[in-house]
């Protein structure tokens, strides 16, 4: 089978930018969500950083860290080591909306995957 659809380097500069810049939250909450995210640990940290955003506080890197302490997800979203190593590969803040829009290309393509799936194990059931 061939492999889904994914851009973990895009998914990562999400995240960082997000952490990093003041309005890349903002940017990148117009186009996708938790789940866009191929990597559940990546969403999980998203969630983190929308929910710190909805509250009026920057997503910087210990901030998030410490929402996903607060969730008692830290684990889930991959670490504190993960989390600010993230938060230090920095990305061009110029490429916010162009990193997003691939992290939601991806997850498209992987939808529409998981429909032909559906569709081809239907065709089979019958």
């Amino acid at each position: 089978m061939r492999d889904v659809s994914k851009d973990l380097y895009s998914e990562r500069a999400v995240l960082g930018l997000c952490m990093n810049s003041r309005d890349g939250v903002y940017t990148v909450s117009e186009i996708i969500r938790p789940e866009d995210f191929y990597d559940p640990r990546h969403g999980k940290i998203f969630s983190a950083i929308l929910e710190l955003a909805q509250r009026g506080v920057r997503p910087e890197p210990m901030a998030v860290v410490g929402e996903l302490q607060r969730q008692d997800a830290v684990q889930e979203a991959g670490g504190v080591n993960l989390v600010l190593d993230i938060a230090s590969e920095l990305a061009d803040t110029g490429n916010t909306r162009h990193y997003a829009e691939k992290v939601l290309d991806c997850s498209r393509k992987r939808a529409l995957h998981q429909i032909g799936l559906r569709a081809a194990t239907h065709a089979e059931d019958k």
